[in-house]
C-alpha cells in the first residue's frame, strides 16, 4: 500500500458480478460438438453470455463452429419450469448476423444431409445435467445451418449446414 494512509480509508466499493444472476448455471464455456455436411466432426468452444437487461435470454458466441465474435452472436430465449429451473433454449428463427466475410448469416432450420432449409422455425435445445441437447420440430427441421446472404438478405448459398446438430457440454 505504497502511498495510501491506510488508517484514513474508511469506505471500499466492491462490485461481484454474476454470483446471483439467475441465469450463472448456464453461463459460461461448453464443449461443442456436431457433425457438418461439410467437415464432418467437428468440436469447438461455445460462450453463453448473459444479456446486460434481460434475465431471460442470452447471447451465444459460437453457436457453430466457424462463427465467433460479437457481430456473430445470436440470442436465445431461456426455457423454465414451474419451479424456475432451466430446461433450455429457444433461438428464435430469422436472425442475422455479421457481416462475415461478406456475407449476413441466417440461422435456419435444416433437414439434415437434403439441403432442405426451414426459415420461420425457431430452434430448440433442452437441458439437463449441464448439457443443451438439440430438439427436432416434428415435420420440419432436424438439424440447423447457416445460410450466406446478400446485403438485401437474398440466399447465396449454404454457409455450413449439419447433419447431426450441435449439443454443448458445459466445461
Amino acid at each position: 500500500a505504497t502511498g495510501l494512509k491506510l488508517s484514513m480509508e474508511k469506505t471500499c466499493k466492491v462490485t461481484i458480478s454474476d454470483l446471483d444472476h439467475p441465469l450463472a448455471e448456464i453461463l459460461g464455456e461448453y464443449n461443442a460438438s456436431a457433425t457438418s455436411s461439410y467437415d464432418g466432426a467437428v468440436t469447438w468452444t461455445m460462450t453463453m453470455i448473459k444479456d446486460p437487461k434481460d434475465n431471460t435470454m442470452v447471447w451465444i458466441d459460437q453457436l457453430t463452429n466457424e462463427m465467433v465474435g460479437e457481430s456473430a452472436r445470436f440470442y436465445a430465449n431461456v426455457l423454465k419450469d414451474e419451479e424456475g429451473n432451466i430446461t433450455g433454449l429457444v433461438v428464435p428463427a430469422g436472425q442475422y448476423v455479421g457481416p462475415i466475410s461478406g456475407y449476413l448469416m441466417w440461422l435456419v432450420g435444416n433437414t439434415a444431409g437434403s439441403g432442405t432449409y426451414w426459415r420461420n422455425s425457431n430452434l430448440n435445445w433442452a437441458y439437463a445435467d449441464g448439457k443443451f441437447t438439440f430438439v427436432p420440430t416434428e415435420g420440419a427441421e432436424d438439424s440447423i445451418g447457416i445460410l450466406a446472404c446478400d446485403d438485401s438478405k437474398a440466399v447465396k448459398g449454404w454457409w455450413n449446414r449439419y447433419d447431426v446438430p450441435p449439443s454443448y457440454v458445459k466445461k
